[in-house]
């Protein structure tokens, strides 16, 4: 039992609390403060200064305006419903009676009676328990004709015997330690303290006719019960009625009746501060040791800092723990933990990890060590030194809003593209460029407003996941890790809008819808160049020092290969080029057998097509511009090609078709004019009687410094011709 002396205010009474280790049993009582000095007398018969107190165990309040309640335990269900689950009943009957009032005064006792079975006349109910934990069980008993009330733990085979009669403790068996209080009227608490070895026990109160715990045959013989209960602990506190759920102890410290610590009925610990203040770790000292003053609703678990403006100094902004870090920005702002981190923008967010930032809004870096989530909805996944989007606005542009989605700019803007993050007056939270056409910008959502105002446009949704000085600085840029924590210069790069970086090293993907899976190293781990994808939606799978210049163009992988036209494609070797020919394919040498020089020794596939409706010569082209150096098999100077294909023509429908076989060899001397054929064979052994007159022709192209393929169609007939041209490369 500990006591408290309380105040209420100067020159009020005082208040003596008597409080139980488990904040149940409160007692106060007044003390009249007087002028009149106690010099001498006893209490208790005990002189006044002839002892000292003991040295205790006690709950002490500071100040004059702390408050302790308590709400008590008790695990048992349905403590005084005994004819309710999930309470069983063996031999023996039991009901409600108005015969005798409860120990309270009420009319809420029962009576059980026996039966003339052999056995045990009880109730009970499964309990669970912890093994090793002390519980005290409780009942209020009063005798009618049969005298004896026993508590039994079932399964650990433990009974205590209670004498109704005389109000004593009989036959007890080892372990238990039990007592028997007068509540008055006849009633008897009959308490037992046991500390079980079992996890589920069941818990029985029954009846006998003697002081005795084994079976019985009985003779109708009664006693009334009224109000069961265990706890936790040696001690039977005030009773607690219960129904469908146990009653946890719930004490609660109230300070100036504003701020609370609390326990609730299903376990759940409460701090409560008074209205906006903040929930802290150490009181605020404007000093290094306390820190400057909290936020309102600030949550700060920290305690341990350099200066003191390492804290939650912001509304609603949370540090979770850890050394030296600060959370500087409210609304959500928060610090799980680590150290030296800074939490500085609204609703961004700090998992860990070491002298990390996420300075962007909604920004998150979680984990690792020097990373900085510094664009809007940037997430930095771990790692070190890597970084996301910047913070920046890209461009600005004056718009007018009408409460829709359609926007009409003051003028044209580059700078504005689709997904882009936009912020200003009548622009509703979480709004994106959805569409942009010259002056017409189409919102992802509804304008919150009408007006004419300054738009904001930023760089979204960067992600870098782990690895080193990595950045993703796109629009929904990413980076699965890779890069060098060592060296900055050897970073991973996703720049390009939608951009992935899947991991390696020294990688960048700079065009919009760039892909680079992983690569950038060679064999051994020796540093090279990287790979880098910089046209639009390029890809580059692996290898070392390729390149995907052009928009769609690719490059599996390899080493040194350059996929530098539209639609190309290198499938990996060495040092292969697409010669800047749109959709031309490359399949380079193995590894370099002349030199180490692009396009030396390669094959390549190009398809090449034409529609014509005349009788006119036309050339066929890899895309529908005329044909020139880059839609045609061109060769670089100094070269030499073999080259093979097949050419299939028709109509629609089913209609007259036919197909030729085209060999021969061309090279190319100092320029495009000394473009020479050395031989070529175009033949023809399968067509329809109705495109005889359908020809392919085989020329050098001087002027372009090439192959030229040319077809000869048929008047006011739609003819479709493809032909597929593999060539055999050797360039000086």
């Amino acid at each position: 039992m500990s006591t408290i002396v309380t105040r209420s205010g100067k020159g009020s009474p005082l208040t003596h609390v008597e409080v139980d280790a488990n904040f149940t049993n409160l007692n106060t009582d007044k003390v009249e403060k007087t002028s009149a000095a106690i010099t001498g007398g006893t209490i208790n018969g005990t002189t006044i200064g002839a002892t000292t107190p003991s040295t205790v165990n006690a709950t002490t309040l500071s100040g004059e305006t702390g408050v302790l309640r308590g709400t008590g335990q008790n695990l048992i269900l349905q403590s005084n419903t005994l004819t309710t689950s999930p309470w069983a009943t063996t031999s023996a009957t039991i009901t409600t009676t108005v015969a005798t009032t409860d120990p309270n005064g009420g009319s809420n006792a029962w009576i059980i009676t026996n039966d003339a079975t052999v056995a045990r006349h009880q109730i009970q109910q499964v309990f669970t328990s912890v093994s090793g934990i002390t519980y005290t069980f409780s009942c209020y008993g009063k005798n009618n004709t049969a005298g004896y009330l026993y508590l039994r733990w079932a399964s650990s085979n433990k009974t205590v015997v209670f004498n109704l009669s005389t109000g004593t403790v009989g036959t007890t068996d080892s372990g238990i330690t039990a007592s028997i209080s007068n509540a008055g009227n006849g009633w008897y608490r009959c308490i037992a303290t046991y500390t079980t070895a079992v996890t589920s026990d069941s818990l029985a109160v029954g009846l006998a006719e003697s002081d005795s715990i084994s079976t019985y045959s009985g003779t109708s013989k009664s006693i009334y019960l009224y109000g069961s209960q265990i706890e936790i602990g040696s001690t039977a506190n005030t009773y607690i009625p219960t129904t469908t759920t146990a009653v946890y102890g719930t004490p609660t410290l109230s300070f100036s009746g504003v701020s609370e610590i609390g326990l609730q009925s299903n376990g759940a610990l409460y701090l409560q501060p008074a209205g906006t203040g903040a929930l802290q770790a150490q009181a605020t000292t404007s000093t290094t040791a306390g820190g400057n003053a909290r936020g309102a609703n600030a949550v700060d678990w920290q305690t341990s800092r350099a200066s003191a403006t390492q804290v939650a100094s912001s509304g609603f902004s949370v540090i979770g723990g850890g050394a030296n870090n600060t959370a500087s920005t409210s609304n959500g702002t928060t610090i799980a933990g680590g150290r030296n981190n800074n939490s500085t923008a609204q609703d961004s967010f700090v998992g860990g990890g070491n002298a990390n930032t996420a300075s962007g809004l909604f920004s998150s870096s979680v984990g690792g060590a020097s990373n900085v989530a510094s664009g809007y909805y940037g997430f930095v996944g771990g790692g070190q030194t890597n970084s996301t989007t910047s913070n920046s606005t890209v461009t600005t542009q004056s718009g007018t809003m009408n409460a829709t989605t359609a926007v009409t700019l003051s003028g044209s803007n580059a700078n504005i593209k689709v997904g882009q993050f936009i912020s200003g007056t009548s622009i509703a939270n979480n709004t994106y460029v959805a569409a942009i056409s010259g002056t017409s910008l189409t919102l992802s959502q509804a304008a919150s407003g009408s007006s004419t105002s300054t738009l904001s446009f930023f760089t979204p949704h960067g992600v870098v996941v782990g690895g080193g000085n990595n950045q993703a600085t796109g629009s929904y840029s990413f980076i699965g890790g890779g890069g060098d924590a060592g060296t900055a210069a050897n970073r991973n790069v996703a720049s390009g809008d939608w951009s992935f970086v899947g991991g390696g090293f020294k990688n960048v993907a700079s065009g919009n819808g760039s892909v680079v899976v992983g690569g950038g190293l060679n064999s051994g781990g020796i540093p090279a160049t990287g790979n880098t994808a910089s046209g639009s939606s390029s890809f580059i799978g692996s290898g070392n020092s390729n390149t995907a210049s052009s928009a769609f163009s690719s490059v599996l992988g390899g080493f040194g290969n350059l996929a530098n036209a539209n639609g190309a494609s290198v499938l990996g070797g060495y040092s292969g080029t697409a010669r800047s020919i749109v959709g031309n394919a490359v399949l380079p040498a193995s590894s370099n057998p002349i030199a180490v020089v692009s396009g030396v020794s390669q094959s390549a596939v190009l398809v090449l097509a034409v529609q014509t409706t005349d009788a006119t010569p036309t050339a066929l082209c890899s895309n529908t511009s005329a044909a020139g150096t880059t839609n045609q098999v061109i060769l670089p100077n100094n070269s030499a090609y073999f080259f093979r294909g097949e050419v299939i023509s028709g109509v629609t429908g089913g209609g007259n078709t036919k197909g030729w076989t085209i060999e021969g060899v061309i090279k190319r001397g100092a320029n495009a004019a000394s473009t020479t054929l050395v031989g070529v064979t175009v033949m023809s052994t399968h067509g329809d009687a109705g495109a005889a007159t359908w020809t392919i022709a085989v020329t050098a192209d001087t002027t372009n410094g090439g192959l030229r393929v040319t077809f000869t169609g048929q008047a006011s007939t739609t003819i479709r011709t493809v032909a597929q041209i593999r060539t055999t490369e050797m360039t000086f």
